[in-house]
């Protein structure tokens, strides 16, 4: 699995608490840290439809889970345990979705 994020995002750092309270390996991607990272998270949410509402509230859509069979989830507390384990063998915040203003 693959986590999008900015250190500067509380619900971000929430999600990484969690995470690492669950002990669920992920590869984190900061979007903040360089172009190349933020790139590649705009491609992710100029074409997937999952972020079409988030994009039409005017939010940035972090934290974004993408998972090793393509599918994407925003919110952390909403996944099963089974759903961890599976992408867990394949090879996730406060769940909120942070916008241009903030939290």
């Amino acid at each position: 699995m693959k986590m999008y994020f900015s250190r500067i995002c509380p619900d971000c750092r929430q999600a990484e608490e969690l995470l690492e309270e669950r002990r669920v390996s992920y590869d984190a991607v900061d979007i903040t840290a360089n172009t190349t990272s933020l790139k590649e998270f705009l491609h992710l949410r100029d074409t997937r439809k999952e972020f079409k509402p988030i994009k039409e509230e005017g939010k940035i859509g972090i934290p974004c889970f993408l998972f090793s069979d393509g599918s994407i989830l925003f919110d952390v507390n909403g996944w099963d345990a089974s759903r961890l384990q599976a992408d867990r063998e394949e090879e996730v915040p406060s769940p909120g979705i942070c916008g241009p203003d903030g939290c």
